[in-house]
């Protein structure tokens, strides 16, 4: 993971549903069935915001002027040939207690998003990569 790296998965000004392998609710998690907006979820079951990071990079900058340019998705695994650089998947899921059926994103009901910015120190880092697989 390139030290300062930023981006951004989502779209905080999305006026149309993103896609669901992006950005999602749900309620409950695991096989939990993944809407585009938020819902109102049982009292037992927590309302989940999931969010995936793009998971390949160009190479070059760390950052670009949307935080988004410099970074792609993989298709099967795979990385396109503008953004050869593979990078450990980023997934996270926000929790958040059971809301009203009148619960709506303040930027808009298609507008979920999430940020990151690597912090991380790199042999820290690079001794928890390595382990993954083992």
């Amino acid at each position: 993971m390139p030290d300062g790296l930023k981006m951004i998965a989502g779209d905080a000004n999305a006026r149309r549903p993103q896609q669901k392998g992006i950005v999602s609710w749900s309620c409950g998690s695991g096989a939990a069935k993944r809407v585009v907006i938020v819902q109102q979820c049982s009292e037992e079951s927590a309302l989940v915001l999931n969010v995936r990071f793009p998971n390949c990079w160009n190479g070059r900058g760390t950052d670009s002027a949307d935080h988004k340019r410099h970074m792609a998705y993989s298709s099967a695994g795979t990385c396109p040939a503008s953004h050869p650089v593979r990078l450990p998947t980023i997934s996270l899921a926000l929790i958040y207690p059971s809301t009203s059926r009148h619960a709506r994103l303040s930027s808009g009901k298609f507008a979920a998003h999430a940020d990151f910015m690597n912090g991380w120190d790199d042999n820290v880092l690079s001794r928890l990569v390595s382990s993954l697989n083992d």
